[in-house]
């Protein structure tokens, strides 16, 4: 259990999400859940509340360390590259 909390305790984690429940093609909204340092993620609800999280029907997403941007693809929606500055994303 110690162990799977060091490998896994600096990860932020992106959750993209492809579809509203009953409401297909309707844009859904991803979610980013920043992590604390203390063993907790939480939930950015800035991003929410501008709407800058709704990316389209997500299937995929690669996180590219060196340029420090999340690439993410899905059905009907173009390729979004996400630049990320801190805490916040900038548009490709």
């Amino acid at each position: 259990r110690g162990l799977f909390r060091r490998a896994f305790a600096v990860a932020d984690l992106f959750v993209g999400t492809r579809s509203v429940v009953s409401s297909y093609g309707i844009t859904p909204e991803s979610v980013i859940l920043w992590n604390n340092h203390n063993g907790q993620l939480i939930s950015d609800n800035k991003l929410a509340v501008e709407g800058s999280l709704k990316l389209g029907m997500v299937t995929d997403a690669s996180y590219l360390q060196k340029e420090n941007k999340l690439v993410v693809v899905g059905e009907w929606m173009p390729i979004k590259i996400l630049n990320l500055r801190g805490r916040s994303f900038g548009n490709h």
